[in-house]
């Protein structure tokens, strides 16, 4: 790796503590809420004919920004590391933070969606898991291919949009022990939304 990639790789080191939980839970939802409300007048794009394909392309890769960082608040305000481990550690990832040391972690590698969604239930058995895993592994793919490829899709199916609505409000429920209304509306119209309340 030459001398740019690792200084610019450095700037984004760090050991993530269990305090820094809510500084990932804002985040993700900044996403999720910008996904839930970007409309087709927000694309600056001259070609009339892209601006919903941009859109959707746009509030999908959001969606999985927006879950994984939610997730990696999830593992740490448990009190689970978000790093990867330097070396092997005598017990499996993921692993609890008051059990290592900082300097067992690397600082520049954290764990991917495809963890975090993996492993879930090592951190916490959820009721209605298997709603939470199917709208999470949904914004996983959204994370995984609208960052990497460029494909015009006009509209998916609502039902996986709903997927994700659903896993997010158990999630949020039992994770964060809040309330979510969140409406990820693709068609014209629909109502957009995103709150967030204490239960």
């Amino acid at each position: 790796m030459d001398d740019i990639e690792n200084r610019t790789r450095n700037l984004y080191a760090q050991f993530f503590q269990q305090q820094d939980w809510p500084a990932f839970k804002r985040t993700a939802e900044y996403y999720l809420e910008t996904a839930a409300k970007l409309k087709k007048k927000d694309i600056n794009c001259s070609d009339e004919a892209s601006k919903i394909s941009l859109r959707n392309a746009q509030k999908r890769l959001f969606i999985g920004i927006g879950c994984e960082l939610l997730l990696k608040s999830f593992y740490l305000k448990n009190g689970y590391a978000i790093n990867k481990a330097k070396h092997k550690l005598p017990t499996a990832p993921p692993h609890l933070l008051a059990d290592y040391r900082p300097e067992d972690f690397r600082e520049e590698q954290t764990y991917d969606i495809n963890f975090l969604v993996g492993h879930l239930k090592q951190v916490c058995v959820f009721r209605d898991r298997l709603e939470i895993s199917r709208g999470l592994k949904i914004a996983r793919i959204f994370r995984n291919k609208e960052g990497h490829i460029a494909v015009y899709t006009r509209e998916l199916d609502p039902r996986i949009y709903s997927d994700i609505e659903l896993a997010l409000m158990d999630f949020y429920r039992q994770a964060f022990e809040e309330d979510v209304e969140i409406a990820f509306a693709g068609k014209k119209n629909e109502e957009t939304r995103f709150y967030v309340s204490e239960l």
